[in-house]
Parts: structure tokens; sequence; C-alpha cells
């Protein structure tokens, strides 16, 4: 898909190119596990400028949106509410299992009273990692919401635009009705498993070729 597909979204957002794909990836499997679409009709849609138009309206909005809440959500120093309600991960082993090439530290975490049979010894975390941790996890969830909106965006043009540009055909009789689909990329009709209980979708400009 990414060799037939360019996307450069503003300067500022570039970074995020890797969400927008993983979103288009998340929908477009959906749909070809759903309705059994053809990879010509992805590619055609995935090079529809106004899905990618709207994709990146929505991504620009959401980054924004993550970074104010970030801000309100982040810890910048310790304070006696998230001591007290114990928000940090203090008493948990800071042991580093990995480091990641966005900064992300994966610590052992495990709480000190059950850390035991381990190949390392219990590290206590410093309270500014404790911090960076938390931020970090704080940042990752919403990621996710990201995410969650970004592929629902999607999901609703692709409903819309199929509804727009094509008809639902509930039950194929004919043998010239079969090899109508089988022949025509843009169907619904990737695996071409035409039996009279399918059903398929076609181009509405098609429905002329295919009701002869």
């Amino acid at each position: 898909m990414s060799d037939k597909l360019v996307i450069n979204l503003n300067h500022e957002y570039n970074t995020y190119n890797d969400i927008l794909f993983e979103c288009m990836k998340i929908n477009f499997l959906s749909l070809q596990e759903e309705m059994d679409v053809s990879e010509e009709f992805i590619i055609k849609l995935a090079n529809n400028d106004e899905f990618i138009e709207s994709s990146k309206e929505i991504i620009i909005k959401e980054v924004n949106n993550l970074n104010n809440k970030f801000l309100k959500n982040k810890i910048s120093e310790l304070d006696n509410e998230y001591y007290l309600n114990n928000k940090l991960k203090t008493e948990n082993c800071g042991y580093i299992k990995n480091c990641y090439v966005n900064g992300y530290i994966e610590y052992c975490n495990v709480h000190k009273y059950e850390h035991d049979n381990l190949n390392h010894e219990f590290i206590f975390k410093e309270y500014q990692d404790a911090i960076s941790e938390y931020n970090s996890h704080v940042k990752f969830i919403l990621y996710k919401e990201m995410i969650v909106t970004l592929s629902m965006h999607m999901k609703s043009f692709i409903e819309s635009y199929i509804n727009k540009h094509y008809v639902k055909i509930e039950r194929v009789q004919t043998k010239k009705e079969k090899n109508f689909l089988k022949s025509n990329s843009l169907s619904f009709s990737k695996r071409k498993c035409l039996n009279n209980n399918k059903i398929f979708f076609i181009k509405k400009c098609d429905t002329e070729n295919f009701n002869k």
C-alpha cells in the first residue's frame, strides 16, 4: 500500500504520518474482512483526495488537542496529591528493561514486595524517573484516543463513500452476473466466492452493464 501512496502532512506534523497509515491499515483490513473488497478498490479509496484531506484535517486537529490535554495532565514536579494517591510507581522496580528510539523507557515495574526470583536486584526509582514514566503513560493514553478518533472518522467516510458510489447486490443468480463480478476489479469480490447468498457492491455507473 505505502509504495502506491504518498501522504505529506504539514511540515510540523510529518512525524504523525505513521499514525495516519496505521489507522488506514486498521480500516482497510477490516473492510477486506467484512466485505471481501478487492485490492484495487482499496488502492482507489486510499488515493481519494477527499479521504486524504479530511483525514489530514482530523489528525492535525487531534494533535493539537493531544498537546493541550497533555499539558493539563502531565506532572512537572512532585506534589502531595500525586504522592498521597500513589500515581507514581516509586515502589516498583526501576531496573531498565528496554530503551526505545522515541525516548520511552521500559522499567521492570514489579512491586518491591513481589520482586523475587528475577535476574536482577530491586532498584528504587528516582522521583524524576517516576514522573517521566507517568508522563509517558499519559501521552500513550492520549495517542490511543487520537487513533480511535481518526479510525472512526475513516470508518464513517468509507461507509459514506460506498453508499454514495456503490449499489448493493444481495443475490447473484445468473452466470453472466457472476462473470461480470469476476471480471470487474472494483466490485467487492476479492476472493471471488460467488454463491447465491453473498452480498456484493458494484459501482453505480456499472449497474447498467450488470443488469444487461
